[in-house]
């Protein structure tokens, strides 16, 4: 027979162990429900259903009827997107991003650094726009000079608050702040 301490122990080390995994499947779990969302994007009739997700996603909110406006254009968007990452091959890094990979704010330090080149602060882009303006973001507003969707859920678990992921990216979208850490 095994005494109550032992087996309190057992238990207490079995979640501590898990805690990661659940953490990743949440994770995973955010990305599942978005690229549904992303598909059901591409013909047009998923955004009326899931507008109310999409808009949270995006924007942090679920009042969908307040960004009706961003409607066509996320559309062009994830059109272009979804042929760049099929298409170009200077643009299929999006593809290897794990359904497991914690969301970032900012690039990962133990695989990029600023480089040397880079003359203004560290934690900005001192207002480059080049990645926006490439893909011709629908999210970019010139006259505020800001990211409508700037740490959504939607920036920090795939492209802005990632990038850059690869050497690839930041020749993509012609970086002059990032450089990929040699190892």
């Amino acid at each position: 027979m095994v005494s109550a301490g032992l087996e309190m122990n057992v238990v207490t080390d079995y979640s501590e162990k898990d805690a990661m995994s659940i953490v990743r499947i949440k994770w995973a779990m955010v990305r599942i429900v978005y690229f549904y969302i992303y598909i059901s994007m591409l013909t047009g009739f998923g955004m009326v259903i899931f507008a109310p997700i999409i808009t949270y996603y995006f924007f942090g909110d679920i009042r969908f009827w307040k960004y009706s406006g961003y409607f066509f254009p996320t559309m062009r968007l994830a059109y272009r997107m979804t042929y760049l990452m099929f298409r170009d091959g200077n643009y299929s890094f999006h593809r290897s991003l794990a359904l497991t990979a914690p969301p970032l704010t900012v690039p990962d330090p133990s695989k990029v650094r600023v480089s040397d080149q880079w003359q203004h602060d560290e934690k900005s882009c001192n207002s480059c726009i080049r990645c926006c303006l490439k893909l011709n973001c629908p999210f970019l507003d010139l006259k505020k000079n800001n990211c409508a969707v700037y740490d959504s859920v939607y920036w920090r678990y795939f492209n802005c608050g990632r990038f850059p992921l690869s050497q690839g990216h930041i020749d993509f979208y012609e970086c002059r702040k990032w450089e990929m850490k040699r190892i």
